[in-house]
């Protein structure tokens, strides 16, 4: 398989990647994962219609709503003001993300339409294969540049998990976001196929 091909098919992924991106919690799917669900993952975040669902490193469940309560296994946990606030942000964070990552999904299936477009008019003007590539490579930079948000949004969501740990000892165990969790999306952005 040629270069321009890899190319076009990774645009194609994109475009399938943005379909599934429209599935929301209140259209019928119950579930929208932030952070996990790796094989092999026992832990995570994920949206179940609009609670922030944590799967913690003891097997347990935690839940918060959008005003800050906090349920571990169904049972409500006692907060002060200050967690209640912080609960809140955890949410709300964990929403923004969610609206982030769907948006911009749904963004690249125009995006790839647009890139395997050009890349066409390219090869019918006469344009070589290595010149359809850089240009290609170079328009999926720009459209990673998007995704960008999304990294600092976990970065941001890390920073409360870590404050909430240390003053709720309750949610510690629901500490399942990784130092480098940030970097790794920053990475994963910047890799080359």
């Amino acid at each position: 398989m040629n270069r321009i091909t890899s190319v076009l098919l990774a645009f194609a992924a994109l475009s399938l990647i943005a379909s599934t991106a429209q599935a929301r919690p209140h259209e019928g799917h119950d579930r929208i994962v932030i952070i996990g669900d790796h094989v092999g993952d026992s832990t995570g975040i994920h949206l179940e219609h609009d609670e922030v669902v944590i799967d913690g490193d003891t097997g347990q469940r935690a839940r918060i709503t959008s005003d800050g309560e906090l349920f571990i296994d169904g049972k409500a946990v006692a907060v002060d003001a200050g967690q209640r606030a912080q609960l809140r942000e955890y949410a709300k964070t964990t929403h923004d993300i969610e609206t982030r990552a769907v948006r911009l999904g749904l963004d690249a299936a125009g995006f790839a339409m647009d890139v395997a477009g050009e890349a066409f008019a390219l090869l019918a003007a006469g344009g070589d294969e290595d010149a359809v590539e850089r240009h290609a490579d170079a328009r999926a930079k720009q459209f990673q540049q998007r995704a960008l948000p999304i990294c600092a949004d976990v970065d941001v969501l890390r920073n409360i998990q870590e404050h909430l740990a240390a003053t709720l000892p309750a949610f510690k165990p629901f500490s399942v976001i990784d130092d480098d969790e940030a970097d790794e999306c920053r990475d994963g952005l910047s890799q080359k196929d």
